[in-house]
């Protein structure tokens, strides 16, 4: 069970956010209508923690830090009045000093889109090819989660194969036909992203994982299945899990697979609510009650009510 220190994130008047004061320890779940700044918390996490992790563990100071540090900066300036502060949750408030210290993980991973070599090569290849001197003490890892998601969800398994000139992702199936994973449906990479990432060794304790509305590919079935993952994923590697979601079956799935598991403690939901300004939404913790949240997706079923016959 991951027992690490638990990283805090305060951001107050960006973009569509009035205030959110956030803690990431476990799964944390974000959810809230449309336009209401979900997508902009992942974004900011995802470059801050990259710019200090990249500060502090470089090969480097490579030309990629230098670009991310300068468009969380450039994001940050858009909005004179904002502030931005993460850091390991310790019960005094930090210094700027402290604040830049690292936050207990070194290595951030942002989940947004699906595979996709066409568009993002360099990126996805970087981030799924497995490392040589990981693949040299494969023997010794725990693969369960990993046979977990060939034996009992896609009846497959993903792998990269890369040379010199090219490289390919394959999907092959339990009756030994292979498939270009590209070709395959998107539920099928959303599932084989996460396979991948656990056999290169990318996810560990000291990873911080960020997943920007995974159910949108995926079936209902399957979003139960994606939710018992990352419950796991958490109970059984320590990864630390930051999720935004709109979606009654994710939400309702993280929080009473957790209870199963006895992870419910480091388990936390926010839901963005409209402030008094217009567009403007205030991040309330609601723990692990999703009652309220709840009540904000059955809206969608007042609507079918007054739309419908």
């Amino acid at each position: 069970m991951n027992i690490s220190t638990p990283i805090r994130m305060e951001v107050k008047n960006f973009r569509a956010i009035k205030k959110a004061d956030i803690i990431i320890d476990g799964i944390t779940v974000i959810t809230g209508e449309n336009s209401c700044g979900k997508s902009t918390l992942s974004k900011l996490l995802y470059l801050y923690c990259k710019s200090v992790i990249d500060y502090h563990y470089p090969v480097s100071l490579s030309e990629e830090l230098m670009e991310t540090y300068s468009t969380l900066s450039h994001m940050l300036r858009e909005e004179p009045k904002s502030s931005l502060r993460i850091y390991k949750d310790t019960p005094f408030k930090p210094s700027k000093k402290e604040s830049l210290q690292p936050i207990g993980i070194n290595k951030v991973i942002h989940l947004n889109t699906l595979i996709d070599t066409k568009q993002q090569n360099a990126y996805w290849d970087e981030l799924l090819k497995t490392k040589e001197e990981f693949l040299l003490s494969r023997e010794t890892q725990d693969c369960n989660l990993s046979d977990l998601i060939s034996n009992e969800i896609i009846w497959g398994e993903a792998s990269f194969k890369a040379d010199n000139l090219s490289s390919k992702y394959i999907f092959k199936i339990k009756d030994g036909k292979t498939f270009d994973l590209m070709e395959c449906s998107a539920g099928i990479k959303a599932f084989s992203t996460l396979q991948l990432l656990l056999k290169n060794g990318s996810l560990t304790d000291k990873t911080l994982l960020i997943i920007d509305s995974p159910e949108s590919h995926l079936h209902p079935k399957w979003v139960v299945d994606y939710a018992r993952i990352l419950v796991l994923l958490n109970k059984q590697l320590g990864v630390k899990i930051f999720l935004s979601s709109y979606h009654p079956d994710m939400v309702g799935a993280i929080r009473y697979i957790s209870e199963k598991e006895n992870t419910l403690n480091t388990i936390n939901f926010y839901l963005a609510e409209k402030s008094k300004e217009i567009d403007l939404y205030n991040y309330n913790h609601t723990k692990q009650d999703i009652e309220t949240i709840f009540e904000s997706f059955n809206k969608a079923i007042d609507l079918v009510n007054k739309y419908g016959i």
